[in-house]
């Protein structure tokens, strides 16, 4: 394993801002072989990511960036796009710690929990560009100390049962939030006509509405250009009727991961600022 070299310590300093000559080097990182980024600490390794992230969010065109920590190593940096960051399906998230960018001020969102469960990573954080963070930990299996004499294996098995039971209660109450927050916006019905669409379409048109549905669904305006000029308006109302959505879904992600966090073996934290809050309340 090579020595630091100068040029990595210029990094280093132009990330953690440290005067020169006064470099830290508990704050230096080093790069492996496989290209991940080994540092002496979490901490280390966590700031690291949180510059990352501000940085693509600073930048003349923002978008999401995502970085995922397993220790003291960066094992995954992505540059997504301005509101999504996908990781590759491959990727073992167990027992890591998600760092990404939110452009617009937004919580943990009701997609983002999740994954928490569906993958095993253990911390989710969301960033601004002031460095403002909203985060959930998932702690899983409270009575885990009781499990400490099984293989590895088996308690991995045990903790994914574990997982899906409290995924299946997420979704249970996600889904009342959703459907709360489409009549709020008058989205119900224009989503029911969507569905008999669906459901009457050629394999063509069936397409065409789930990449629509796979874009709205990360609040991207999804491309109506591809549909009959029939269903078009229907389509382009919808969009409208979406984005008024936006800020409801902050809202209630943030009441719900306040009042219910627990439910779900989940610790949720905020830093952001009382205005940004308020800014969710419309």
């Amino acid at each position: 394993m090579s020595k630091i070299s100068a040029i990595q310590k210029g990094i280093s300093y132009l990330l953690w801002k440290t005067p020169k000559g006064k470099i830290d080097p508990k704050t230096l990182g080093y790069v492996l072989p496989n290209g991940n980024i080994n540092f002496q600490s979490k901490e280390s390794a966590y700031n690291y990511a949180k510059n990352c992230v501000m940085k693509a969010l600073k930048s003349e065109e923002p978008y999401e960036r995502g970085l995922v920590i397993k220790g003291n190593t960066i094992v995954a940096d992505v540059h997504g796009v301005k509101n999504e960051v996908t990781f590759a399906d491959d990727l073992d998230l167990w027992g890591t710690t998600i760092v990404h960018g939110h452009p617009d001020n937004t919580p943990i969102s009701l997609g983002d929990a999740p994954i928490l469960l569906c993958n095993g990573a253990r911390k989710m954080v969301a960033i601004n560009k002031n460095g403002e963070f909203s985060s959930l930990k998932y702690i899983p299996f409270r009575i885990s100390k009781l499990f400490n004499f099984l293989p590895n294996r088996l308690k991995y098995y045990i903790e994914q049962a574990y997982a899906y039971g409290n995924l299946a209660h997420m979704k249970r109450a996600t889904n009342k939030i959703r459907v709360k927050i489409n009549k709020e916006v008058g989205l119900d019905n224009i989503e029911r006509e969507i569905k008999t669409i669906y459901k009457n379409a050629d394999k063509s048109l069936k397409k065409i509405i789930r990449q629509w549905d796979e874009d709205v669904s990360q609040n991207v305006t999804g491309d109506t250009s591809k549909f009959p000029a029939s269903i078009r308006p229907l389509f382009d109302k919808a969009n409208e009727l979406f984005k008024k959505t936006v800020p409801k879904q902050s809202k209630y992600a943030h009441e719900l991961w306040q009042k219910n966090a627990q439910d779900f073996d989940m610790v949720y934290e905020t830093n952001y600022s009382d205005d940004i809050i308020k800014s969710w309340d419309v």
